[in-house]
């Protein structure tokens, strides 16, 4: 996984950035593999906004100074199990 990534940001903005802007703004870029995965919430708007932290071993650091791991919180929520046949998603990045 190529993971360009930004400083954490104690705030409440999201920005869409396309993947051009998203480089140009990332302190580092990264390729990494996804190690743990934990839900969570940021308050805003008076509201609760749900988020993902995925801990990241880091493989090789392409931009910015080198980690050996990353915690990266995105706004979303977890994907369930696949509903399709009883299949389940199956990881592909190695």
């Amino acid at each position: 996984m190529l993971l360009p990534t930004l400083v954490a940001v104690h705030g409440s903005s999201v920005l869409q950035l396309d993947l051009k802007d998203l480089c140009n703004r990332a302190e580092r870029i990264v390729r990494a593999t996804v190690i743990d995965i934990n839900p969570g919430t940021v308050d805003a708007g008076g509201g609760k906004i749900p988020t993902v932290t995925y801990r990241l071993r880091v493989k090789e650091t392409l931009g910015g100074q080198p980690l050996g791991f990353v915690d990266l919180t995105m706004v979303g929520d977890i994907k369930g199990e696949a509903a399709q046949g009883g299949l389940s998603p199956v990881s592909a990045v190695h």
